[in-house]
């Protein structure tokens, strides 16, 4: 058997290279062949629009846990509430703008309670609350499988389009 040309070689490579080319770009068009573009990732754009949350009051609260009367585990009752205010470049979107409580240590947990018209409960570990006047509050009521403790509730904000979390606010509640 002969050996290749470096012509032939290098003809062969071209024309692989080519066939490799177009199908990429098939399977990257749209409908109409046209190459489809790439929603750039939120830290990508510049304009995005950075949210922060920021806690006015509640953090660094102590209170006395008893036992639960709903089942196994011990309930707190806090007297202040958790408040913190969003702090967001560009509109409000129309007053919808919501954060999230989140309950983050294990063992912890929101138990159902009565709560305000802005107050929704996701799951039993985090509640939605829509800003009234800028700030989201949230009376708050831990259930904890043990005590003496300390537990963190984390507030991040609920994004729209062209946002991106910047921030959240962080309250640590002692159980005593």
């Amino acid at each position: 058997m002969k050996p290749l040309s470096d012509r032939v070689v290098a003809t062969t490579l071209a024309v692989a290279t080519l066939a490799a080319f177009a199908t990429t770009a098939a399977f990257a068009a749209g409908p109409h062949g046209v190459p489809a573009a790439r929603a750039p990732h939120p830290r990508e754009n510049a304009a995005s629009k950075p949210v922060r949350v920021l806690a006015i009051a509640g953090d660094g609260q102590s209170a006395h846990a008893f036992a639960a009367s709903t089942g196994p585990g011990y309930e707190t009752v806090f007297a202040q509430p958790l408040v913190v205010r969003v702090d967001a470049a560009g509109a409000a979107r129309n007053g919808s703008r919501r954060v999230r409580f989140t309950c983050a240590d294990r063992g912890c947990r929101f138990p159902p309670s009565e709560q305000g018209d802005d107050v929704t409960r996701v799951d039993r570990r985090t509640y939605e609350v829509r800003l009234v006047d800028g700030r989201a509050t949230l009376p708050v009521t831990l259930s904890t499988d043990e005590v003496p403790g300390t537990f963190t509730v984390d507030v991040r904000p609920v994004l729209g389009g062209g946002e991106r979390a910047a921030a959240g606010a962080r309250f640590r509640l002692h159980v005593r």
